[in-house]
């Protein structure tokens, strides 16, 4: 659907083992997933856990997002990365857009810790 948020605040933890997509279908527009204080895992032991942003916003303010997969391809899929640690094993990012780690002042320090094979294809400016 359109509109949906999912807010992990106040030391709360969303596990998925296998898929998160934010905005799935076409006509799912105006997501939004915000971590702040709080964590994200999307993993497994096969490494094969997936956040896949296809029309939405993921918003990173604090706290963590730990994925096996990041995945943006969509233009319509957005990371905001205000502060925070972001986790990856492999990420592929093509939407087109930079991908900036801190990009808003007044968050606290943003960190990408990149496990393996996080290669992007659209690099930050």
């Amino acid at each position: 659907g359109n509109a949906n948020r999912l807010v992990i605040t106040n030391g709360g933890t969303v596990f998925a083992s296998n898929n998160v997509f934010l905005g799935y279908d076409a006509a799912s527009l105006n997501n939004r997933l915000v971590t702040d204080g709080g964590t994200l895992r999307v993993a497994n032991t096969s490494g094969t856990g997936t956040l896949d942003l296809r029309r939405g916003t993921n918003v990173l303010n604090s706290g963590a997002n730990d994925v096996d997969q990041l995945v943006m391809t969509n233009a319509l899929g957005i990371f905001e990365f205000n502060g925070g640690t972001l986790i990856t094993r492999t990420a592929t990012i093509s939407n087109g857009l930079d991908f900036l780690v801190g990009a808003t002042p007044g968050f606290a320090p943003a960190t990408w810790d990149v496990r393996s094979n996080a290669t992007p294809t659209t690099l930050p400016t």
